[in-house]
């Protein structure tokens, strides 16, 4: 409980972090054909948050560390449709009108999740989800996802953008690691 370090031990109440959760389905999501989606090399993704996001808040200073581990999977920046990769820096200097950027890191290899104490109703109809989904999927019936056996998950972060279309490039990103997570299981 934060009352535990607020009160007991004089902490101040800085932050409330969040975490949204998005479960992967069984089907891939559309990424939007208005953005490319580019992979960048730890070392370009390195120097695209130190020189935009150095001083926001929780900044990790061994970002580098933190991109070269084996667990982020990939950095991927957003941008409009047929623009090409300058490289980091000709980017920060000329950036699109609109772009997004988003990390991976992989959970699943640390540890699993699992729900438990789900009634027999509840996984009698989440599995008729899935079945019915196997059975007719041109319907895109969106089927709940397997919980009650372990599951991994991955954690988006790094998550920044500018300009008029970033929200709809997040979206697109947010599209690119579900399908991404949908591929590895």
């Amino acid at each position: 409980r934060s009352s535990l370090f607020t009160q007991k031990f004089a902490y101040s109440k800085f932050r409330t972090p969040s975490i949204l959760v998005q479960p992967v389905f069984a089907h891939r999501v559309r990424v939007s054909s208005k953005c490319t989606i580019l992979r960048l090399s730890p070392s370009d993704a390195e120097v695209l948050y130190r020189r935009k996001f150095s001083t926001t808040e929780f900044f990790p200073r061994d970002i580098d560390a933190v991109l070269n581990n084996p667990l982020t999977i990939a950095t991927f920046l957003a941008v409009p449709r047929g623009y090409s990769w300058p490289g980091p820096v000709s980017f920060l200097c000329d950036p699109p009108e609109s772009w997004a950027v988003v990390s991976v890191w992989n959970c699943s290899d640390v540890w699993r999740l699992e729900v438990k104490g789900a009634s027999r109703v509840g996984k009698g109809l989440a599995r008729t989800s899935r079945v019915l989904d196997q059975a007719l999927p041109w319907l895109r019936i969106p089927s709940f996802p397997e919980l009650f056996r372990p599951f991994g998950l991955h954690f988006l972060y790094g998550l920044g953008g500018e300009g008029p279309r970033a929200v709809k490039m997040v979206k697109a990103l947010c599209g690119v690691a579900h399908n991404l997570a949908r591929e590895r299981g």
